[in-house]
């Protein structure tokens, strides 16, 4: 037995899940993921994962904090490994202020980029190595308090062939994200749901996967940061030479089908930015393709 206990069940597989499993495994002699679809060996976009196809960075805090809980820097070895690509924060990012762009420099603050999917990937590859995790697709559907309702003591499972099955934890984790019904279990059991506060950013992304020449780069530029979005142009897949340019997109903008980069109604994505740019100057050596998924159309203007 571990300090804690002898069972953790986590409900959900994806990121969160994922590292929330892997920091209790130290404390708990099983750990078990419950996932509803199933996870994939392989990289791609997952049921219920809505950004996985779009650009994600995480910045010196997020990388560093990652390779403290896999180990051995583990997880930046890893990214590099599979192709993911390694920006140095100021060296190879500009960013562009109302005031002008700011000089680029060399440090040794270095980013990690790729889409979500990709890096949920590589986490999840890593997290299968530990080997008190284990992993188990079902849908969680409800939960079971001890005899004296004191605490939670079991997850109930839908199996894949429709079976329910009963899980025994002495601590679950619900990872389930934006379609947890964690609130509605808790108040079966006769308790009053946990105050939720919503937080609306009212920005969406668009994301177009596409494939530029090295010399059209300009010097040793890899990404941009412009006009209050971002707006990036990276590598993003193993194995290819493969970039993809992302926009924070402000909703009301969409809306109200007022000025800047927008998309339509017809999903159409815009990019009148540097990116943008960058992509019409090149596009007879460029190859350019929607990201997986994607069902509306695609324009780059310069």
């Amino acid at each position: 037995m571990s300090a804690h206990g002898d069972r953790l069940v986590v409900v959900g597989g994806s990121i969160g899940g994922l590292i929330a499993a892997r920091v209790l495994s130290d404390h708990f002699a099983e750990v078990t993921i419950v996932e509803r679809g199933g996870l994939s060996d392989s990289s791609g976009p997952r049921r219920g994962v809505p950004q996985s196809v779009h650009l994600h960075g995480l910045t010196l805090g997020g990388r560093l904090a990652l390779d403290q809980i896999y180990g051995n820097d583990s997880f930046t070895v890893a990214m590099r490994d599979v192709g993911a690509a390694c920006l140095g924060f100021y060296k190879h990012r500009p960013v562009l202020l109302p005031e002008g762009w700011l000089r680029c420099t060399s440090s040794d603050v270095e980013v990690v980029c790729g889409s979500r999917s990709f890096m949920e990937h590589v986490i999840r590859t890593l997290t299968r190595m530990v080997p008190n995790i284990s992993f188990r697709t079902g849908q969680a559907v409800g939960l079971r308090p001890s005899a004296d309702s004191d605490r939670v003591t079991e997850v109930r499972v839908l199996a894949e062939g429709g079976a329910e099955e009963v899980l025994h934890a002495e601590l679950v984790v619900d990872a389930t994200g934006r379609g947890s019904r964690a609130s509605k279990w808790i108040e079966e059991l006769g308790y009053r749901a946990p105050e939720e506060s919503i937080v609306e950013p009212f920005l969406g992304c668009a994301t177009v996967y596409c494939r530029i020449p090295d010399d059209a780069w300009p010097g040793d530029v890899r990404a941009f940061h412009a006009g209050g979005r971002w707006e990036c142009i990276r590598p993003d897949a193993v194995g290819e030479e493969v970039v993809a340019t992302a926009e924070l997109i402000d909703v009301e903008d969409v809306i109200g089908r007022r000025s800047g980069p927008t998309i339509s109604q017809s999903g159409a994505t815009e990019c009148r930015s540097p990116s943008g740019e960058l992509l019409a100057n090149n596009v007879s050596r460029s190859f350019c393709k929607p990201p997986p998924g994607h069902r509306g159309s695609m324009t780059v203007e310069p």
